[in-house]
């Protein structure tokens, strides 16, 4: 059941010399540092490079096994990374990344819970869902929640009484 999706960007550290570019292709002499699971390299890449027909640069592309050693790593080298915009809008990123302006796009990601088919939420899985949808709405619209509205505004929140398998 999914609850809400973000989208995905190309970033660097504030200042890189790439900063600018464009294209995917600008950037194929660049170290990459990712984090992913093993399993999930041949979706990352294709989501980054393959999908828009480009040749992934394998020799250039860093596994990060911990999503902070990666935005460390981006920080404070030249490398460039993939990560969900809502995590580039935090308070602790915003000035120190960039996202690049890129005209390729990339797929969006989903968040929601997890159930057996045909199998309705529980009461406590409902109650859980509609107090989160709430939390996340209530922080998007609340001026005594400024961070939150930043960063939210990266987040598209789907109504799971809306999607047709909720």
């Amino acid at each position: 059941m999914p609850l809400f999706s973000y989208d995905m960007t190309v970033v660097a550290r504030l200042g890189h010399p790439r900063s600018a570019a464009r294209s995917l292709a600008e950037l194929l002499d660049d170290d990459w540092i990712l984090n992913f699971a093993p399993i999930e390299r041949a979706m990352i890449l294709d989501n980054l490079f393959g999908q828009h027909g480009i040749e992934p640069p394998r020799q250039r592309i860093h596994l990060a096994h911990s999503a902070s050693l990666m935005l460390t790593l981006v920080q404070q080298t030249d490398m460039l990374s993939f990560c969900p915009w809502p995590l580039v809008e935090t308070a602790s990123l915003r000035d120190r990344l960039v996202a690049l302006p890129l005209r390729e796009r990339f797929r969006s990601h989903l968040v929601g819970v997890v159930r057996r088919a045909q199998e309705t939420p529980s009461p406590a899985a409902r109650s859980f869902i509609a107090l989160f949808l709430d939390a996340m709405r209530h922080w998007a619209a609340s001026p005594d929640h400024p961070e939150w509205r930043h960063v939210l505004r990266s987040v598209e929140l789907i109504d799971p009484g809306a999607a047709p398998d909720a």
